[in-house]
């Protein structure tokens, strides 16, 4: 009961057990989260350069609500958290 299925602020986006098996950039990414919490942050934006999506380069915007729903289903590329700690 402390990682809801759908996104609640302060929980966890998985159960502990979970999270020791994710990849290290995962397992960064969901401590940063965590400290995250003591601000007012909900939205996170991450650049992307020209012709990532066939077009100019351009920003991308997700929700701790997005990011959770994508560790559930297993679907986070860990390239995607090793830019936030470069």
């Amino acid at each position: 009961m402390d990682c809801p299925k759908e996104y609640e602020r302060g929980k966890p986006f998985l159960p502990y057990r979970s999270i020791q098996y994710l990849p290290l950039g995962m397992r960064r990414f969901h401590d940063w989260y965590l400290h995250a919490l003591s601000t007012d942050l909900e939205v996170i934006e991450a650049r992307y350069p020209s012709k990532t999506f066939g077009g100019p380069k351009g920003k991308i915007a997700f929700t701790f609500d997005d990011i959770q729903t994508m560790f559930h289903l297993g679907e986070m590329e860990t390239n995607l958290i090793k830019t936030w700690f470069l």
